[in-house]
């Protein structure tokens, strides 16, 4: 991240460092009682369903009785649930349906009725219909099942067929016959509450020349059903169950981010920091008018005026129709005119403090000049630092010792000792200097 954006990014931080806050708190507060009802304390809540309370069953049994001399089954004959008749020996079918209430209870009451339904139809058209009762039965409990007879004598279904055909003409649908069952079953309790089931079942019978086909429904099941209410476990999705811990940890992670940097009095600029920014920004924005240019010596010669910022600068060029030049070895611009030399100087890079954990050169230069300066200070009063040795008067001794000893002090001595060490002198020394005169 480049010097401008780390800034940038401070600068929002600062700005916006209570809002995001107070949305991080919201976050993690959502998500503590999101977390909290989806996974520790969900509740309960009431909830309708439908149940059956019974169920009605019913089911066509049908046969057929041999009434003519035939080389194949003996006159009367029954010929039972079989799907295909002969109509010339057995021209009579006889039919039952039976209806049972398995599961219900209190007072019922089940009515059948039975009619002999002849239409012709295409899938969208009924041409015509002809319908004729044939039975019809009242069952007053429901402890039995109930069933209801009736009997179709298929000759002379093909007999009305023809004349109705005969009477209106030939329809383009299909000519079918069928036996219509409709069931209403009615129950009622002590407590006053009626329950009622009304369905009907069709048993179809395909005339074909001198056969008849019939294609029972198989088992018929009707049930009855019924609203009841119950207290069940609350159940949430996927945004409260997932969402919930997420949002938990996005609102700890940003408050314990947040309140670390604002710990650390980040990331609030300083004033230089803030000038700074604003050169950068400045820089980055004008950069098309600025070309990189090494003054002449005369350049500098001339007056000059200092400009307080860098936007103000490059203002002032294109007031006067002059380019910015920046010094290629510093962040030093100006605008040069026939008598003055206007300048602006960049702000310092910022840089963090020692204490913040920078490893800055320059700081670290600093702190290790400022140590030296002061150990080197502390030499020059004559007072050795601890662990050095010292040299006094041409010994070696140590530091510590004798340091504060007035009788191990050695002091100067003021006579030439005997061998002195040979200097070199400039010929103009004082008091019996010598130009290097040899004696013989």
């Amino acid at each position: 991240m480049d010097e401008a954006t780390r800034l940038r990014v401070r600068s929002a931080l600062s700005s916006w460092l209570t809002v995001l806050l107070v949305v991080s708190f919201a976050i993690g507060t959502a998500g503590v009682w999101a977390t909290y009802t989806a996974h520790v304390d969900s509740g309960t809540e009431t909830v309708e369903r439908q149940t059956t309370a019974w169920t009605a069953t019913g089911s066509f049994d049908h046969s057929a009785t041999v009434t003519r001399d035939n080389p194949l089954y003996p006159v009367g004959t029954t010929l039972t649930n079989r799907s295909t008749f002969f109509r010339t020996v057995t021209p009579v079918l006889d039919g039952r349906f039976t209806v049972a209430t398995p599961g219900i209870d209190g007072n019922a009451s089940i009515a059948l009725s039975t009619a002999l339904l002849v239409e012709s139809t295409d899938e969208e058209t009924t041409y015509w219909s002809d319908s004729r009762p044939l039975n019809a039965v009242t069952a007053t409990s429901a402890d039995e099942p109930a069933s209801v007879a009736f009997s179709v004598n298929t000759s002379e279904v093909a007999d009305r067929i023809a004349a109705i055909e005969e009477e209106v003409g030939t329809a383009p649908g299909e000519t079918t016959v069928a036996v219509v069952v409709d069931v209403e079953i009615q129950r009622s309790t002590t407590g006053g509450a009626t329950s009622r089931l009304s369905f009907s079942s069709r048993l179809p019978i395909a005339l074909n020349g001198d056969t008849y086909t019939v294609s029972g429904p198989g088992r018929i099941e009707e049930p009855v059903q019924r609203t009841v209410s119950e207290r069940v476990e609350r159940e949430y999705g996927p945004i409260r169950s997932i969402g919930g811990p997420a949002a938990l940890v996005v609102g700890l992670v940003g408050i314990g981010a947040l309140g670390y940097v604002a710990g650390r009095e980040r990331p609030a600029l300083t004033d230089t920091e803030r000038a700074r920014l604003e050169y950068l920004n400045d820089r980055s924005e004008f950069d098309q008018w600025i070309v990189s240019v090494r003054l002449p010596p005369d350049a500098r010669d001339r007056p000059t005026a200092e400009a307080g910022s860098l936007a103000d600068l490059v203002n002032l060029a294109i007031d006067t129709d002059n380019a910015v030049l920046e010094e290629p070895d510093g962040d030093a611009f100006h605008v040069v005119s026939d008598e003055y030399r206007y300048t602006y100087r960049a702000p310092p890079p910022a840089t963090d403090g020692p204490g913040l954990g920078s490893t800055d050169p320059g700081i670290v230069s600093s702190v290790l000049s400022g140590a030296l300066d002061s150990r080197g200070e502390a030499s020059d009063d004559g007072a050795p630092s601890a662990g050095d040795d010292a040299i006094v008067d041409g010994h070696e001794s140590d530091g510590d010792e004798g340091r504060d000893d007035p009788e191990t002090r050695h002091e100067p001595d003021p006579e030439p000792s005997a061998d002195p060490v040979p200097t070199e002198t400039d010929g103009d020394s004082e008091e019996g200097g010598s130009d290097g005169d040899e004696s013989d």
